[in-house]
């Protein structure tokens, strides 16, 4: 595991509670921030995987967590059209990706 990674998981971030919490409440609550304003900009971008991203550093089950309940949370807010939840496959896949590479050390890249 890299030194950022394992400097990430002392202090605050060390305890399990915070992480669930920070994982099931705060990142999401990100996340379909981000998709919200990129639904009402022109922007051509993705920003709704940044908080899975980030919660997938911790640990899977984190990554998974965040994933689902960020899908699970833009349903109400867009009136439940159905269309949010399907796509937490596609966010649970980003949270797998990046766990991979964050416990195989693949993070470095050459560019």
């Amino acid at each position: 595991m890299s030194e950022k990674v394992h400097s990430l998981r002392t202090g605050l971030l060390a305890n399990r509670w915070f992480r669930l919490a920070l994982a099931g409440l705060i990142l999401p609550a990100i996340n379909a921030g981000l998709n919200m304003l990129i639904q009402a900009t022109p922007i051509p971008l993705f920003l709704d995987s940044i908080g899975t991203g980030i919660a997938a550093v911790f640990g899977l089950p984190y990554g998974l967590l965040t994933a689902l309940a960020t899908n699970l949370l833009e349903e109400p807010l867009t009136g439940f059209p159905g269309t949010h939840a399907p796509f937490s496959l596609c966010g649970m896949a980003t949270a797998l990706i990046i766990w991979w590479m964050v416990k195989t050390d693949r993070t470095r890249t050459p560019l």
